[in-house]
């Protein structure tokens, strides 16, 4: 596709939301899988979570991510991975995160009638290609990458981009039907993307 084609800032905001829905899953999974107990998530980030579902208290984990923000659960997977190896890569991550403006990608990625500048899809590019993706074991965002730069692009459902901007998706399918290319789908390890 031409850099210059009309299609090219469309693409690049589906690129770059499918890369991003991808981190925010896998951030959401490694919380749930990581943290059996929600006491085991610190408590100041906790109790604001659980305001948000009417003071509920000691809720399960998996009901507690689907309420959270972005900064949040990257906080949540730094804190709660202290005495594992994943810690100074999700550490690395949220750093680069931070620094890349993830939030600003995310919010500009939900809102489709403005304009998506390029530098966005770039900055997620450079946060999923990171190694510090690798070493915490988020493989799914390494495989949207992947499918996202050979152009075989699976949106994320669209109530995701609906949601609270920065937040972690709920009751997420574990494929999606929804397809940018006529191109036929094919799973590739947990991420549906369309084949060459």
């Amino acid at each position: 596709m031409d850099a210059n084609s009309p299609e090219q800032p469309r693409s690049h905001r589906i690129q770059t939301a499918m890369v991003l829905f991808a981190l925010e899953e896998a951030l959401g999974n490694f919380v749930i899988a990581s943290a059996q107990d929600a006491s085991l998530i610190p408590a100041s980030l906790r109790i604001e979570i659980e305001r948000r579902l009417e003071n509920a208290s000691m809720v399960p984990v998996s009901q507690l991510i689907q309420q959270t923000y972005l900064k949040e659960v990257l906080d949540i997977s730094v804190s709660i991975s202290k005495d594992r190896s994943e810690h100074d890569a999700l550490r690395r991550l949220r750093e680069i995160s931070n620094n890349l403006d993830i939030y600003d990608i995310r919010n500009s990625v939900c809102h489709p009638n403005r304009a998506f500048p390029e530098v966005f899809w770039v900055r997620m590019a450079a946060i999923a290609s990171d190694p510090c993706i690798e070493q915490a074991r988020l493989s799914i965002v390494s495989d949207a990458l992947r499918c996202a730069v050979e152009n075989r692009l699976t949106p994320p459902p669209d109530g995701w981009l609906n949601q609270r901007t920065w937040s972690v998706p709920n009751s997420l399918p574990s494929t999606f039907d929804h397809q940018v290319t006529g191109l036929i789908a094919r799973q590739v390890a947990g991420w549906r993307c369309a084949s060459a």
